[in-house]
């Protein structure tokens, strides 16, 4: 059985008699102006494509190969990947070929030329090399693109360029921009000079943040969506200064003056605008509701460049008008310095609890259980507000916990934060034991320790006893009744451990 590959092209056959093809072969030879009319079989040329890491498949429809006299000249061969089924996942060039002068095709290349094969993917040229066109009729495998002989990650070629030889460590970050040495090579960056872009700066990729990259990457984050660049988890932070790289010019640098600080503080405009000291002290808020039973008041995290002498605060607090059974209104209260730019908020709910009736656009991210809003390309205070959906009847505990973050510089939420469900009564709160003694019946969270404690005026406590709720959330507590004393008050209050 007679073989064919299916790479090599078969040029249809010229049935000449011998004596015609004699005649021909004459006439050309005796008449000067005479052009060859009988093309030659091509220098066919296949293979696979290897662009970074991966080999390109017959679905990449967007990869072109090429051959061409110079780079800058037109193609004289090209095969778009998965133009025939028949190559599969190969590509394969048909190099016109001519070895008779005067040349009846401009295209056609002589044995032994130097040309340029290239791949490209409509926008950017991804591999080259130089190539010596072969016999006529010859079929020639060329593999393109770079080899990764260790599999580390890295392609040789890449490795030898920036480090003098393979073996590099992938996950290595020389010039210490956040950037690993096989993103850096993806990015098409180099890795040897801190050139890291911001994540949002994706479309294009050109160190410039336009308000449409902002609007999509904050999106992202506030719905919780990966994002396709590191970090895939967007930080409040970075949503921060990617609003205010955009509103002092879109165009930016790293600045390597300010690696100490990290991302994503590093990045600055082009020229830098006048510096914003947004960094926040915190200012403890004294808020009382029936959940609260202690404020928080975080300090913020110093970083070097921030001036507590210009600061922005932000503080949470709850409306006295809330009860757990109706669900807990929160409000933030935010006031930026004068020289911010652009901010955004981020609440941390205790986990299993959810948000509902949020202002001023903000979302809830049901899969990480955190509200957010912004960024607001201003520096004006505002009021954010939510609702902890909390069901008639259902226990509440836990920490909220939030950050703002002003141009990038996080502050911590100050104020009441410490959630707890308030202790109820029994359906027979009090009954008198066979003993003369009086029986106080609550109901809290199950296996949480509650103080119980005495007032004569509701003004002076003293601590009686502690008690255990059972696994029902039951307290039960035996006082010996004092005829003495006209009147007496009796409160639990959950043990801040």
């Amino acid at each position: 059985m007679k073989m064919i590959n299916p790479l090599s092209r078969d040029p249809s056959p010229v049935q000449l008699p011998v004596l015609a093809l004699l005649a021909i072969l004459l006439l050309a030879w005796f008449t000067p102006n005479a052009r060859a009319v009988i093309s030659e079989p091509d220098n066919r040329v296949w293979g696979s494509i290897v662009l970074g890491t991966n080999i390109v498949s017959a679905t990449q429809t967007n990869i072109v190969v090429e051959a061409r006299r110079t780079l800058s000249s037109p193609p004289i061969a090209s095969y778009r990947m998965g133009d025939s089924t028949a190559y599969g996942n190969f590509y394969s060039l048909a190099i016109p070929l001519e070895s008779v002068n005067p040349i009846s095709d401009p295209n056609a290349t002589r044995e032994g030329e130097q040309i340029v094969v290239l791949v490209h993917n409509g926008q950017f040229v991804r591999y080259l090399t130089l190539y010596s066109v072969g016999p006529r009729g010859k079929l020639v495998r060329l593999d393109l693109g770079d080899i990764d002989s260790d599999n580390n990650g890295l392609v040789d070629n890449w490795e030898r360029q920036y480090f003098g030889a393979a073996g590099q460590n992938p996950n290595g970050d020389p010039d210490r921009d956040g950037v690993s040495n096989r993103n850096e090579m993806l990015g098409a960056t180099n890795p040897l000079v801190p050139d890291a872009r911001h994540p949002a700066d994706t479309n294009p990729t050109n160190n410039i943040v336009s308000i449409e990259e902002v609007t999509a990457y904050a999106l992202a984050w506030k719905t919780g969506k990966p994002w396709p660049v590191a970090p895939t988890n967007i930080p409040v932070d970075f949503v921060a200064r990617a609003g205010f790289l955009w509103k002092n010019g879109e165009r930016y640098i790293m600045d390597t003056n300010a690696i100490a600080l990290g991302a994503p503080l590093w990045w600055t405009n082009v020229p830098p605008p006048q510096p914003s000291l947004a960094k926040a002290n915190l200012a403890p808020a004294n808020q009382k509701s029936v959940l609260v039973v202690k404020g928080v008041s975080d300090q913020p995290a110093k970083k070097s460049g921030a001036s507590d002498s210009d600061q922005s605060k932000i503080t949470r607090a709850f409306p006295e008008a809330t009860s757990a059974s109706g669900g807990l209104f929160v409000t933030l209260s935010v006031a930026p310095t004068s020289g911010v730019s652009a901010y955004v908020v981020e609440e941390k709910l205790p986990d299993g609890q959810s948000a509902n009736q949020i202002n001023n656009e903000g979302e809830f991210d049901i899969s990480n259980g955190r509200v957010r809003w912004g960024p607001f390309f201003d520096a004006q205070p505002r009021e954010l507000s939510y609702r902890l959906a909390l069901p008639p009847g259902s226990a509440s505990s836990g920490v909220l916990a939030g950050v703002a973050s002003f141009d990038g510089w996080n502050v911590n939420i100050a104020g009441a934060s410490v959630l707890v469900t308030p202790v109820e009564l029994s359906r027979d709160p009090i009954q008198i034991s066979a003993k003369g003694e009086m029986i106080l019946s609550f109901r809290g969270l199950a296996g949480q320790p509650y103080e119980i404690e005495v007032s004569n005026d509701l003004q002076s406590w003293s601590r009686v006893t502690t008690i255990t709720a059972d696994q029902a959330g039951r307290l039960q507590f035996n006082e010996n009744i004092d005829s003495s004393k006209r009147q007496l008050f009796y409160r639990a209050r959950r043990r801040e451990e």
